[in-house]
């Protein structure tokens, strides 16, 4: 959240151009526009509303006739002609929504002059609040309110790129500008003394373009094409009522449209800012004459909606890249004797392993083990933070608890933000507070068209296709280590499936955006990144290795207990006192096999239908907002857990109790090992482990050990789409639920705190 000085704000944001650009107060003056904003001085706003004894309504509905002034002076004295959207109030009305949630009110809005009836959230362009009094009571819940609706709107109406807002307490008004960087909010400029400026803003909001207001170019609103049949797949999904389509461009500028049949995956944050990854379900369709129709022999399809980082290499461009180094260890003459499968290629029960990945290494099969990128669309880079714009000191908004639901770990992929703690703040609070900034980097939004629908591996029919699909995963990560790179992200919602021919499951590696050559020496983004705690590995959650060289040690469950108490500070010293190598953990191939480790832990305690082993499966997936490794994860990678798993597994799924913990013991002592001779970034290093997942997933199916047990899917509640305070019920900051706890997505840089209207 930034502050900016009002002048700069609606320069830089709107865009102007042409004559639009004499409408703003450091451009050129004009003499129709002078003249325009004398006209406006006689005959609007000539006192503040707290010396009016009429209501809120009757206070600002000078407002819309403002705004119909202008737009009918723009209309007759200025080349550039007005946008089609007018200036609404609406302080009374209910706002529709597709996403459930949609229950907050606002004030005003600028947007199309025929709105849908009633009001649809995809009406509203630029939200406003009013306050008729301005105090240490109305002004924080003003705030609070705009914040809400920026939320529900940028949630709600996927077209959304950023957005414009406005918020008026008494005579002091302030425009805000929310995007998936970061927001900034304007200081606030008395609009009596100063109605020049408050006419220069609606000036440019009443001549923007769509694009300028913030609307992707590339999406439009669709009514549905016709009544969709019911959906029978392996997991809910929420249905979309209004259709979207989306324009991807093929080949030599050339178009393909695709409208939304479902959203698949749409974890509402409690965010603006982030990377509000969406997943469509969707068909290609074609324009017949003023309507859209399914284009002849289109099957359905999936588009991925997701904000990067600026400079971030899309999932295509490192899908391509990963593949070359493939297929480029294929063609060695050599790679049999190859320094990653040393282990695999000399032990000879090993040997049918060899031989099919001899054959899925030629005619470029491996690229069956991955879900294929088809077509990608990159969009324009959000704006960049300028240089006048300074974060609020003190915040503008208090922190608040978010308790997690969560039975499951979020499947989606990811939102980049983390869960503000638990320590209240009040609203008339002054006093400054110490903050360490980071960078709010710039985005781009990007489109990824997939050929298939594929089911996550932990809503399979039962264990056994579970555990197949994720023997086929080790096969996957294993291409991934000979050709030198990490995938940095695996998690249940990341290890998917398809049905072939035969109706095998074969699995479908996704969600390459994380993944990188592992000795790349790429440099940490300063903006969060995201991943899934629940399946992390111990040492990434942990922030420390768990050996290093030959006298250092750190106990997995000990560092856990110490964690919440520990800050910064402490952390800086344990880390300057171990060699440089070892002061900061860098994702290595074992974290990759080790999360399969978790998945595998939490498919047969957590995913039956016996509540048996509930309580072991909080121990090792907490449900918690804080970012954290809890002591009884800890202790269950450190220690044996055999009999705790034999204790609590159902009859039917306890054989597969061994098993488990002896991939567990192999993971915890080829990583003291590996810090014992500080080896961390030696590939070869890491051969031994590659062999025995093998080893674990032969003996995993060889048992046959509760293969039958069916797995039950997960209850999918619908979200309150944004967050809600107790003050008033027309916006909020605390969500009334949270789902799968998505609060359980990490962050690898801190102190994002990660309110609605932050970065």
């Amino acid at each position: 959240m930034f502050f900016q000085p009002v002048n700069s704000t609606v320069g830089h944001h709107a865009e102007a151009v042409g004559e639009f650009q004499t409408l703003l107060p450091k451009l050129p003056k004009s003499k129709t526009r002078i003249a325009i904003r004398e006209d406006i001085k006689r005959k609007f706003f000539t006192k503040s509303p707290s010396s009016s004894n009429s209501g809120e309504d009757k206070v600002f509905a000078p407002m819309k006739e403002l705004c119909n002034f202008i737009r009918d002076n723009v209309s007759r004295r200025f080349a550039r002609k007005p946008n089609q959207y007018q200036l609404r109030l609406v302080p009374n009305t209910h706002i529709k929504s597709d996403v459930s949630g949609g229950n907050f009110r606002i004030d005003a809005c600028i947007g199309p002059s025929k709105p849908s009836d009633p009001l649809h959230v995809t009406d509203i362009l630029v939200p406003m609040e009013f306050k008729k009094k301005r105090s240490t009571t109305s002004v924080p819940v003003n705030r609070l309110q705009i914040a809400s609706a920026a939320s529900h709107i940028m949630n709600d109406d996927v077209r959304r790129t950023f957005m414009f807002a406005i918020t008026i307490e008494d005579d002091r008004v302030s425009l805000w500008y929310f995007s998936r960087s970061y927001t900034v909010k304007s200081d606030s400029f008395n609009y009596i003394e100063e109605q020049d400026l408050l006419v220069d803003i609606l000036f440019s909001l009443m001549i923007a373009t769509d694009e300028e207001l913030g609307l992707d170019c590339r999406i439009q609103v669709q009514p549905p094409l016709k009544a969709e049949p019911e959906i029978s797949n392996a997991y809910d999904k929420i249905q979309a009522p209004k259709k979207y389509i989306h324009e991807l461009k093929d080949g030599a500028n050339a178009s393909r449209f695709f409208s939304t049949v479902t959203c698949i995956s749409d974890f509402r944050t409690l965010y603006v800012s982030g990377r509000k990854t969406r997943v469509f379900k969707v068909i290609e369709v074609e324009k017949q004459g003023t309507t859209w129709e399914e284009k002849e022999g289109a099957k359905p399809m999936v588009l991925k909606d997701v904000w990067l980082g600026l400079n971030a290499r899309t999932e295509k461009e490192i899908q391509d890249d990963l593949f070359k180094d493939i297929q480029t260890f294929s063609e060695k003459p050599d790679w049999k004797q190859d320094q990653h499968l040393s282990y695999i290629a000399k032990d000879t029960i090993l040997q049918p392993h060899m031989a099919k990945f001899e054959d899925i290494l030629q005619n470029q099969r491996y690229k069956d083990f991955f879900l294929l990128v088809q077509a990608e669309s990159i969009g324009s880079p959000s704006k960049p933070v300028l240089g006048d714009a300074r974060p609020p000191n003190p915040p503008i908004f208090e922190d608040m608890p978010i308790i997690g639901q969560g039975d499951t770990p979020q499947r989606s992929a990811r939102s980049a933000h983390y869960q503000p703690s638990a320590q209240h703040r009040e609203f008339n609070q002054t006093k400054n507070l110490k903050f360490v900034y980071r960078d709010f980097g710039q985005k781009k939004r990007c489109f990824f068209l997939f050929d298939e629908e594929c089911t996550p591996v932990d809503c399979l029919p039962t264990v056994g296709d579970a555990l197949k699909v994720l023997a086929q995963c080790i096969i996957a990560l294993r291409l991934m280590f000979c050709a030198g790179w990490l995938h940095r992200d695996i998690s249940a919602g990341n290890v998917m499936a398809v049905q072939d021919v035969n109706n095998q499951w074969k699995v479908k590696l996704g969600d390459l955006e994380y993944a990188k050559k592992f000795n790349s020496g790429l440099a940490t983004s300063s903006d969060p990144k995201t991943g899934t705690p629940n399946f992390m590995a111990h040492e990434v959650l942990q922030r420390h290795y768990i050996q290093v060289g030959q006298d250092q040690e750190t106990p997995a469950y000990a560092t856990a207990a110490k964690s919440e108490g520990s800050d910064d500070d402490s952390d800086s010293e344990r880390s300057t006192s171990m060699p440089s190598i070892a002061r900061h953990v860098r994702h290595n191939y074992q974290h990759d096999l080790e999360s399969i480790h978790w998945i595998v832990l939490w498919i047969i305690t957590n995913r039956h239908g016996d509540s048996s082993s509930k309580d072991y499966a909080m121990e090792l997936f907490p449900s918690t907002t804080k970012l954290e490794l809890a002591n009884g994860r800890s202790k269950a990678f450190a220690e044996d857990i055999r009999q705790p798993l034999r204790d609590c597994l159902p009859q039917a799924l306890r054989g597969l109790a061994k098993t488990a913990d002896n991939f567990r013991h192999q993971l915890y002592s080829q990583a003291k090992l590996r810090g014992r001779e500080m080896r961390w970034q030696k590939e070869e290093s890491y051969a031994f482990i590659h062999s025995y997942a093998i080893v674990a997933f032969d003996t995993f199916m060889a048992a046959g050990n509760g293969h039958e047990v069916k797995l039950v899917l997960p209850v999918v509640q619908k979200q309150s789409s944004a967050p809600e305070i107790s003050l008033n019920t027309r916006g909020s900051m605390i969500p009334r639920h949270v789902q799968r706890p998505s609060s359980n997505k990490r962050s690898r840089a801190r102190n994002d705190r990660g309110h609605p209207v932050i970065g």
